[in-house]
């Protein structure tokens, strides 16, 4: 187990060793806390209780928050491209859903993309909308696929088995959207990857 070895790398006076498997401790705790989480908000959405608390908040601070986040659980193999304005654009939203929201699109885009590529988020304010773009450069979803990818518990063919998941992630996005009064949209290309644009009201 990782915690044996950290004991037998501290014995040796590894400190590399060491930071490499409480790095790998701290990504399954992550991993498995952000999992709870999903089923719980999950659940709630079915129910139709997942409670709405608006608040005013820095979208630019929110935003690095979520991408430090994910790129740490990632573990940072991927470049994170980042076109945000430099003003201090405020949203008066929920943070705990639009976290839900951004948090699992931006995994999902890394799961299913190459290691060492590029995955592009922009956001921008236009006309009483924030509109945040989340692009990859994965291989796309097939056309007969992508009708389906906001089912809950619907995973890609080809992904099962291979990348982990339970096939929820973009299920508790899209009803927290629906919650915020927003919508998603999505634009794919097969084989040249996925640009996901959450569309909410400021």
């Amino acid at each position: 187990s990782s915690a044996y070895l950290i004991k037998e790398s501290l014995n040796r006076g590894l400190e590399e060793e060491v930071d490499k498997h409480l790095h790998k401790i701290h990504s399954s705790v992550t991993t498995m806390s952000r999992l709870l989480e999903d089923v719980l908000t999950y659940g709630k959405a079915e129910e139709g209780a997942l409670p709405v608390r608006l608040t005013d908040f820095s979208l630019r601070e929110f935003l690095l928050d979520v991408i430090e986040e994910a790129s740490i659980t990632d573990q940072k193999q991927h470049n994170v491209v980042i076109n945000i304005p430099d003003y201090d654009c405020r949203i008066l939203s929920d943070k705990f859903l639009l976290r839900q929201i951004v948090l699992n699109i931006l995994s999902n885009s890394m799961k299913y993309s190459d290691k060492g590529t590029n995955i592009f988020i922009d956001c921008w304010h236009d006309d009483g909308m924030i509109k945040i773009n989340i692009k990859d450069e994965g291989k796309g979803i097939s056309d007969d696929e992508l009708e389906h990818i906001f089912e809950p518990f619907y995973r890609n063919k080809t992904a099962i088995g291979i990348t982990p998941g339970i096939g929820i992630g973009l299920a508790i996005a899209k009803r927290c959207i629906d919650v915020l009064q927003g919508k998603i949209e999505v634009n794919n290309k097969f084989e040249k990857g996925v640009q996901f644009s959450i569309i909410l009201p400021s």
